[in-house]
């Protein structure tokens, strides 16, 4: 279904940043630049998924 699509991104996401953060010595600049995505957007996505 949609809601378990949705649940398995967000958990996909979720490890992707933490990964990020982790090989970047949890600079966010650099981990956003890792993911191509912008700072911004990052620290939205952290707190979506309860990480701040």
């Amino acid at each position: 279904t949609s809601s378990s699509l949705a649940a398995g991104m967000h958990a996909w996401q979720k490890t992707l940043i933490a990964q990020a953060l982790q090989s970047t010595g949890n600079r966010k600049g650099e981990a956003a630049k890792l993911l191509g995505i912008s700072r911004k957007t990052l620290w939205e996505k952290m707190k979506q998924f309860g990480m701040v």
